[in-house]
C-alpha cells in the first residue's frame, strides 16, 4: 500500500478568517457547557491570536444590546478593532446586514 504525503499549507491571514459567532452577554450567560466567564476568557485570547496574526474578522452581534440576546462583547471589538460585524438582534435564517465595525 502506497502512501501520499499531503503537504499542509501554512494558515496566513491570506487563506484563513477569525469568526467570533454568537459572543453575545445574554447567549453566553444562558451556556450550560462551559462556565460563561471561561467562554469569555477563551473568545478574548482567540482574539488576541487573530489580532496578533493580523486575521480578517468578521463576527455576529447585536452592539446596542437591545435585543434579548444581549450587547455583543465589546471586548472582541477593543482586540480586533477593524474587524467586521455583521448585525444579529433575532436568531433567524434571514439575510443579515454586513456593516464595518469602524463605521
Amino acid at each position: 500500500m502506497s502512501e501520499t504525503k499531503t503537504a499542509i499549507e501554512r494558515l496566513t491571514p491570506h487563506n484563513s478568517v477569525f469568526l467570533p459567532i454568537d459572543y453575545m452577554h445574554g447567549l453566553m450567560s444562558a451556556c450550560r457547557s462551559i462556565d460563561p466567564g471561561l467562554l469569555k476568557n477563551n473568545a478574548m485570547a482567540l482574539a488576541k491570536i487573530a489580532s496578533l496574526f493580523n486575521l480578517p474578522t468578521i463576527g455576529t452581534g447585536d452592539r446596542s444590546g437591545r435585543s434579548y440576546l444581549g450587547a455583543e462583547m465589546s471586548e472582541l471589538e477593543d482586540i480586533i478593532p477593524q474587524g467586521y460585524f455583521i448585525l444579529k438582534t433575532v436568531l433567524s435564517v434571514s439575510r443579515p446586514n454586513l456593516q464595518n465595525r469602524s463605521a
